[in-house]
């Protein structure tokens, strides 16, 4: 009967940093390949919701749930592509390779569908918010006359819409789209849009929002 003690083994450091959010197509996941092949990686893993698939193309072929979570697995390194989460874990060298070469260029700041609809909801509670400070800025003026204080609601209302514009283009996710990259920057092109029209509407609250002050002004003088 005999003992064997391994030992003390030497682990290499492990970081982790996020990627922000990350817009990822079928040549995205080629190229994130190609990286991580250039890089000395001899074997590259797709995992997803389910399963494994071989080739990029193949994304093609899951359901929405499963391009939920899409995992790269490469040696000590580890991308995970997921709906709620975007990260690469492994040595931190390889780390800072997969966020320079490849996620950097490839993050994105327009608004997806659930993310257009959530400001949608705010901006029209902000403007509801907005009009009724309005009446009450009217019904102040009206029994006391002009006070410096009826700017705290436009300057707050201001800050209220900067923050709402602001927080619905953070995030640290992936956008996993199973199509090709000129696909991608078609609906690229169809959110800028939408991204515009979202700036104009807010930029309106502002300037009625003004509006009717100065108007109250007017009246009252």
């Amino acid at each position: 009967m005999a003992i064997t003690r391994r030992g003390k083994t030497l682990t290499s450091p492990r970081a982790v940093k996020y990627l922000g959010r990350v817009l990822v197509t079928i040549d995205d996941l080629r190229a994130l390949r190609e990286l991580l092949v250039a890089h000395g990686s001899n074997e590259v893993i797709f995992e997803f919701l389910g399963g494994v698939f071989d080739d990029p193309e193949d994304v093609k072929s899951l359901s929405d749930v499963e391009l939920t979570s899409i995992v790269v697995k490469a040696g000590a390194a580890q991308i995970s592509l997921q709906a709620d989460q975007c990260y690469v874990a492994g040595p931190p060298e390889m780390c800072e390779v997969i966020y320079n070469e490849w996620a950097r260029s490839r993050r994105f700041n327009w608004l997806v569908p659930h993310e257009r609809k959530n400001l949608t909801f705010l901006l029209l509670l902000v403007t509801g918010f907005a009009a009724v400070l309005a009446l009450s800025a009217w019904a102040s003026i009206q029994r006391s006359g002009w006070n410096w204080w009826l700017l705290v609601p436009v300057v707050l209302i201001s800050g209220m819409l900067i923050l709402v514009a602001k927080s619905a283009r953070s995030g640290n996710y992936a956008l996993v789209k199973p199509m090709s990259l000129d696909e991608a920057r078609k609906e690229v092109v169809l959110g800028n849009r939408h991204r515009q029209t979202v700036v104009i509407a807010l930029f309106g609250v502002i300037v009625a929002l003004l509006g009717v002050i100065v108007a109250l002004l007017v009246q009252k003088g």
